[in-house]
């Protein structure tokens, strides 16, 4: 089959979905290009798309090859994703994929992470992996978003700058340190230096950056939102010189970016020393910027706490401007010589500058609610409007005094997630360092009072439920719960201001970790705790195995600049379904086999409720020492286990052995899992789970049976008080037992007669199955009976 789709305006191509190399039989002025692509084990998590050089997708797919025929005029960039992150290959099957152009195999691959790129047919300059070398000088951008390669032949402060008369259009520079992993768009996303109108040349661009020789920079010259189309842009690169400066570190003016000393160098108590850095918020950048905006969910931003939940979220965007308005510079420094400042656990492989600027709601009663992010992956000269000479970036990170920083509106994460806030009056603000940590030189900030900005807001809610919010202009001071301007100290979760109480501190030992998780599944299993502010972690209402995960989370993942050990808090996996399955029940052995389906999440933690049995002992059927979840139970059916050693259950695409449970007794005409309360994955977020096939049937009919020459009559059926049996046998002499369906026999009697009929006192029996078990001439015979 062959369709013909439209390429802008008159281009196109045409597509062919196979799973071979037939031929796409392209016409001149056109490439032929060919994917091919085996799945996994679970295809559902497997998508591609092919897009142009401005991020226009011209073909995407699932598990399905192509054949395409592209415009040989574009560059064109394939991406493959995996939705779980763990690629097609080969933990779970061995997938993979190979895209040929015009007969020429590029890539082949499938063991990757959430996704993989290669770009194709693209000319020198176009995209960042086949930028085009330069060295100082002038040069002329073809294009807008046309990429370089600069490596500096000495290390000093360089100047890239489209400050030309022939610019005419709004220019912006980008400087990346890698094409690795890079993740760029048209703001300051990815870059480790960046300009777009505050360099001091109206609506164009100027860099000056300290560059290292080492190093082989990525220069995108482009212009805002691409206004500059095909039109060429002229830039140039300069060396500026050394950075001068104070060389000597027990110097109160030393500069850690000079390699040429000046002799300038001051000593306590020196009154020329510069008293240190002082880091404001502009408070205009912030109320001015803030606007309502919704947005799709993605991994990384609910991993790292952009996001507190999946789907369809509601965010308040603002813009960040941060200034240094001391005598010396905030310095920060190179994340690998001071990685105890910085954090690297995040999904995007960058380091995050930790504690440096927060955005928190505020109630009215002067507490956080969880659902602020502490944004910092890069601190850097973005403008030097007080004076001051840029020189920072994200490889060597600081804000240079009378410079500062921006996180503008459009970023990644720089918004707040108002989903799921209850309508009210609000404090928002922003606060920087509030911690008040000096910089990697052990140098305070001269004020810490002025590291504060705050909007009092309205949020409220639609009889539809969409989400809104409005300024109010009347905004009081925040004071927190002692009364103090912009303070620190908040009400703990027993509601005492200023306390100690910490929330999931079962053991009140004042720590948060390990021995209360443990001690949560006791009190779970016992029933001896209850949902309150202290306890209920995802503040749900009950105490469930999902609350003992969470303080798991806490323990592994928590630092005071995340939200891992501030509660309430939890989000549900937005993976489909899992599910329990309950197999044939065992009679003669006494237990029932529960198998599970979990084809898109790894599992930590479960909690769920049997009925129908009294259940005796619960035994893993999956490995221990990859899932060191020990299942517990209690008298009331309830099964819980969580792992102890932060492993998890693999995911797996058909129902699998998972637990056997035991039972002493049946309690009703059917057992059933009659509750699934919560299952946990691997990131401690709830899974939905469900339960495949029906309950499974315990009721028996009167019995009424003949074996060869032996009867049994037993009735009623299902008996109260009192059990009949009336036996015929061939045989004088037999045996006659009553037994619980796990064998345990209750009553014995011998039958002497042929026709023997018997009436039992039961009443004292408690309500189940059990079995009237006859021996006759070495052979047994088993009959059912129910007690009410």
């Amino acid at each position: 089959m062959k369709n013909r789709l439209i390429v802008g305006v008159i281009m196109t191509f045409c597509l062919i979905f196979q799973s071979n190399n037939t031929s796409a039989q392209c016409i001149s002025g056109e490439i032929e290009v060919i994917l091919n692509l085996v799945p996994d084990n679970f295809p559902s998590e497997i998508s591609w798309d092919i897009k142009t050089a401005n991020g226009t997708v011209v073909l995407s797919g699932t598990t399905n090859g192509a054949t395409t025929c592209l415009p040989d005029n574009q560059c064109y960039t394939f991406t493959i994703y995996d939705s779980f992150g763990d690629g097609i290959c080969c933990n779970y099957g061995i997938g993979s994929y190979s895209l040929s152009v015009e007969g020429t195999t590029l890539i082949t691959g499938g063991n990757y992470t959430y996704s993989e790129s290669t770009s194709f047919n693209c000319p020198p300059g176009t995209i960042c992996s086949n930028a085009l070398p330069i060295m100082e000088g002038n040069y002329t951008a073809p294009i807008s978003d046309t990429w370089y390669t600069f490596q500096p032949s000495q290390p000093g402060m360089y100047e890239i700058s489209t400050c030309h008369a022939s610019n005419t259009c709004d220019t912006k520079i980008w400087i990346y340190e890698t094409c690795n992993s890079l993740q760029w768009d048209n703001s300051n996303m990815g870059t480790i230096y960046y300009d777009d109108n505050n360099g001091g040349c109206g609506m164009q661009a100027v860099v000056s950056a300290a560059l290292d020789p080492t190093v082989s920079y990525i220069i995108r010259i482009g212009s805002n939102n691409g206004i500059c189309g095909n039109s060429s842009i002229d830039f140039s690169i300069s060396y500026s010189g050394p950075i001068e400066g104070c060389t000597d570190p027990s110097s109160c003016n030393y500069n850690p970016l000079a390699t040429v000393d000046n002799g300038d160098c001051l000593y306590w108590p020196d009154a020329d020393c510069p008293s240190g850095p002082d880091l404001i918020i502009v408070q205009s950048a912030f109320e001015n910027s803030l606007y309502l905006d919704h947005i799709l969910a993605q991994n990384c931003q609910v991993q790292e706490n952009c996001l507190t939940g999946y789907g369809n979220r509601t965010i308040i965007r603002f813009t960040t401007h941060i200034k240094n308005i001391g005598d010396v510079d905030y310095f920060i420094g190179n994340p690998t010589a001071n990685p105890s400042q910085f954090s690297f656990i995040n999904c995007h492989n960058h380091a995050h500058y930790e504690g440096y600027a927060e955005y928190v709601l505020f109630r009215n009663n002067g507490n956080p609610i969880p659902i602020g992010f502490k944004n910092g992956f890069c601190v850097m000269d973005l403008e030097c409007s007080d004076g001051g000479t840029a020189k920072y970036g994200c490889s060597n990170m600081g804000i240079t005094a009378h410079c500062g920083d921006i996180y503008s509106s459009g970023l990644e994460c720089q918004w707040i997630d108002i989903t799921d806030v209850d309508p009210g009056d609000y404090i928002f603000a922003i606060r920087i360092n509030w911690d008040q940590a000096v910089d990697a030189l052990g140098r305070p900030e001269m004020d810490y009072t002025n590291n504060w900005a705050q909007v009092c807001i309205t949020i409220t809610e639609d009889i539809a439920g969409n989400k809104d919010f409005t300024v109010n202009p009347n905004c009081s001071n925040y004071t927190d719960c002692e009364g103090t301007a912009f303070g620190n100290v908040t009400i703990d979760c027993e509601g005492n201001c200023g306390g100690s109480r910490l929330s999931g501190d079962l053991n009140l030992d004042d720590n948060q970790n390990l021995d209360d998780a443990t001690q949560y599944i006791t009190e779970i299993i016992n029933q001896t705790i209850t949902a309150q502010a202290c306890t209920d972690l995802n503040n749900d209402g009950i105490i469930t195995v999902w609350d003992a995960a969470l303080i798991q989370e806490c323990f592994y993942n928590g630092t005071p600049y995340n939200n891992s050990c501030t509660f309430p808090h939890g989000v549900t996996s937005p993976n489909p379904i899992s599910y329990l399955e309950l197999q044939p029940i065992n009679f003669a052995q006494g237990y029932v086999d529960i198998y599970v389906q979990n084809p898109n999440n790894f599992i930590r933690g479960y909690e769920f409720n049997l009925t129908g049995i009294t259940i005796q002992s619960v035994l893993p059927l999956y490995n221990t020492t990859n899932f060191s979840a020990a299942p517990q139970f209690n008298a009331n059916g309830k099964v819980i286990g969580l792992s102890t050693a932060n492993n998890f259950l693999n995911k797996n695409t058909n129902p699998e052995p998972f637990l056997r449970v035991y039972f002493s007794a049946i309690t009703s005409d059917e057992l059933c899992i009659s509750e699934i309360v919560h299952f946990v994955n691997n990131d401690f977020y709830s899974i939905s789970m469900g339960v495949l096939g029906d309950c499974k049937q315990l009721q028996f009919a009167t019995i009424n049976e003949r074996s060869g020459q032996n009867f049994i009559l037993v009735s009623p059926n299902p008996a109260h008080d009192v059990l009949n049996l009336q036996i015929v046998c061939s045989s004088p002499n037999g045996i006659l037992e009553i037994t619980t369906v796990t064998g345990q026999v209750l009553d014995r009697m011998d039958i002497l007669s042929t026709s023997d009929q018997i009436s039992l006192n039961i009443s004292h029996y408690t309500k189940g199955v059990y079995f009237v078990r006859l021996k006759v001439d070495d052979i047994e015979h088993h009959y059912k009976w129910i007690k009410h």
